[in-house]
């Protein structure tokens, strides 16, 4: 059987992290809402950011 590479890596950081950490791990689907962002009739009302608060990031 031919296993790709990164799904050995995942077990074996997985396995690593479950015998150190004793972290457990699980995968599965779950529902989320979902919401639009949109803009007012009268427009958005969203400032320029300050010199100081750019220079921040």
């Amino acid at each position: 059987m031919l296993v790709r590479p990164n799904r050995i890596f995942r077990k074996m950081v997985r396995s690593l992290l479950v015998e150190r950490f004793g972290m457990n791990m699980h995968s599965g689907t779950q529902d989320f809402p979902i919401y639009n962002l949109v803009v007012d009739e009268n427009g958005a009302k969203l400032k320029a950011a300050s010199p100081e608060a750019q220079s921040r990031t």
